[in-house]
């Protein structure tokens, strides 16, 4: 998209554009058991699609929310005699109600704030809030533009959404079809008249034949091959507009 389209655009759909650059992203860290896909990989994707689109981000912290808070809990560790040994850890827990604000930089008036929650836990103060802003940031940019987060080759999960679309594509489609099927029948099943029978016969196949082609790129009167939606749209506008008297 040329940059001149992009300032004319409405921050929904820029970041709609920027969904589009950041759909899904390969896990490449691991720890703690799990693998993730660490902030500044997100952020590199993200950014550039902000860049891209003249987007900006801002965090804030609703004012008089904050909350700190000892949080002191018992962890069982192994001994090296196998003994299960207790201890008492002593951290701080850390939350507040928070706000992303997206802003259209075309446009500062276009904005879209999201509410969020920080929740942090160290055994600093600081260190729980710097924790608990680096992951709610992470997952804030995660969830808003639903970024996948497959553990093998991306392509893999493109081809899955892929499948779904054709998928959807299909059904859509077939219900069209079927659509079209009973407008078909209920208009020849009216005409008595064999001559005339014949020549609506006709004429209905010239109209959709300016639509359906078959596998050899050559016109055809059977509907029924279609697998695309925009055809199949206008081959049931089409007989909809022929079996109401208003022919092409």
């Amino acid at each position: 998209m040329a940059s001149e389209d992009i300032t004319n655009l409405n921050l929904v759909q820029k970041l709609a554009g920027i969904r589009k650059m950041v759909e899904v992203i390969r896990k490449n860290k691991s720890g703690f058991n799990y693998k993730y896909v660490s902030e500044d990989e997100i952020l590199a994707r993200v950014t550039a699609g902000m860049d891209k689109h003249h987007v900006l981000l801002y965090p804030g912290i609703v004012p008089q929310t904050a909350e700190v808070s000892p949080y002191n809990y018992t962890k069982i560790k192994n001994a090296k005699d196998g003994k299960k040994i207790e201890e008492s850890v002593n951290e701080v827990l850390v939350k507040a109600d928070m706000t992303f604000t997206w802003i259209n930089l075309d446009n500062p008036e276009d904005t879209l704030v999201v509410p969020w929650v920080i929740v942090g836990q160290q055994s600093d103060a600081s260190q729980a809030v710097g924790s608990g802003l680096s992951y709610l940031h992470r997952y804030f940019l995660l969830k808003f533009f639903q970024i996948a987060t497959p553990d093998d080759d991306p392509d893999n999960w493109r081809s899955k959404k892929l499948q779904a679309a054709e998928e959807e594509e299909r059904a859509v489609v077939s219900a069209m079809i079927d659509e079209i099927d009973e407008l078909v029948s209920n208009h020849l099943n009216a005409i008595q008249d064999e001559e005339q029978l014949k020549d609506a016969r006709a004429k209905l196949t010239d109209v959709i034949k300016k639509y359906v082609k078959d596998s050899k790129g050559k016109p055809s009167g059977n509907y029924r091959i279609v697998t695309n939606t925009k055809i199949a749209t206008d081959v049931l506008e089409a007989v909809k507009k022929f079996v109401g008297g208003n022919e092409e």
